[in-house]
């Protein structure tokens, strides 16, 4: 069995990296983080070329002279699930998303969460499909939830002020902007104590070039901006997801084509986007693309791309999903018409979704999903060694 060691200085890299190793059916440790490096030990029958082998202590215990020793030793004692992962894990305290082992006064911690990061949705809307404007004009208590959400590992915050289900009422950019500008502030203020990443969800340019200095990521259900804002998202160097739809909002009654392959429609037009894209100046990693589940796609035209969702991967894109509390997942349960009761479906899904390979899971419950993906990783950990 051969033994790598890949370290980069973020889960996005990381992902990058096994990305790029897809063919050599490797097996990996829990994502281990020193100080601003993260790290997995990665084993496989198969020589990767390029790749400097790890070559394992035979007295592991032993070798364990600087922190960086002890994160390998560590993440090898797990992969082979050994005596020394005993000693290992009854060392380390136990943090809410986290095992935290203290080397020479230098925390090194292996997280319970899988490499694929959450978004959290935040709405600002008295009239969300999804909540009933549960954070409507409570600013307090909404930054306190976005507080909680980033202590147990949230990586994006997704703020936005219009609702896109069917039937829902424009708002103009002048009243997005109003319903905004408060949150906005206060999340940003959250930044000198954690670290994650601003979404604003809007498709209007007036709103987009308003936040622009503040976000890190556009969120555009329509992924049909005008040039002149794409031109400046990508020159301020900021992230533009874009997703597949065919109205905003979403019109149920227009779907695409029975007759037609979803995902094969989906990947023409995620090149016929990437082209438009990179000739407006994005590199690949300013993009992250959005299939649009449950966005003018039938019932099972949605299930079908969740399927199949590995393949929608193209040009070392990132790829987000936002599958939370819609509608098609009455097809798992015709009892749960009201979408706050659809959490456990969503949040079974995006523990699917972290083994094929998607980047990022938008969602209204991570409580739900942490608790569920942090046991089955568990499980898996236990039993699959």
């Amino acid at each position: 069995m051969n033994y790598y060691q890949l370290s980069a200085r973020s889960r996005k890299q990381l992902r990058q990296i096994l990305r790029n190793l897809t063919g050599y059916k490797l097996t990996y440790s829990s994502c281990y983080q020193l100080e601003h490096q993260f790290h997995i030990l990665a084993t496989t029958e198969c020589a990767i070329p390029n790749l400097e082998l790890f070559l394992p202590s035979l007295n592991p215990l032993a070798q364990l002279n600087t922190p960086l020793a002890t994160l390998w030793q560590w993440a090898q004692s797990e992969l082979q699930q050994d005596l020394n992962w005993l000693k290992f894990e009854n060392s380390a305290s136990i943090g809410l998303n986290c095992a935290d082992l203290i080397h020479h006064q230098i925390k090194i911690s292996r997280s319970f969460l899988p490499l694929t990061e959450s978004m959290l949705i935040i709405n600002q809307t008295p009239d969300s499909f999804s909540d009933g404007g549960k954070f409507y004009q409570q600013l307090d208590k909404t930054l306190a939830s976005i507080e909680q959400a980033l202590i147990a590992g949230v990586s994006i915050i997704d703020i936005g002020a219009e609702s896109t289900r069917p039937g829902a009422s424009y708002l103009s950019s002048t009243a997005e902007i109003q319903r905004l500008q408060d949150i906005i502030n206060g999340i940003n203020e959250l930044k000198s104590r954690y670290q994650f990443k601003l979404s604003l969800d809007s498709y209007k340019p007036s709103t987009i070039q308003h936040f622009l200095p503040l976000i890190d990521i556009v969120n555009d259900v329509s992924a049909n901006l005008p040039a002149e804002c794409l031109r400046r998202i990508s020159a301020e160097n900021k992230t533009y997801l874009f997703m597949h739809s065919l109205s905003v909002p979403a019109d149920p009654k227009l779907t695409l084509a029975l007759e037609l392959n979803p995902l094969y429609e989906l990947n023409n037009w995620l090149q016929k986007q990437l082209e438009r894209l990179s000739k407006l100046g994005f590199k690949p990693t300013q993009l992250i693309s959005d299939p649009g589940i449950g966005f003018n796609k039938t019932m099972h035209q949605s299930w079908y791309l969740l399927k199949h969702i590995a393949k929608l991967h193209q040009n070392d894109l990132e790829l987000l999903v936002g599958h939370s509390r819609k509608r098609f997942l009455n097809k798992v349960n015709a009892a749960i018409d009201d979408a706050a009761n659809r959490d456990n479906e969503s949040a079974q899904i995006a523990c699917y979704l972290t083994t094929q390979g998607v980047d990022y899971v938008r969602l209204h419950n991570y409580q739900t999903y942490h608790q569920q993906v942090m046991s089955l990783n568990q499980l898996q950990n236990n039993f699959n060694n």
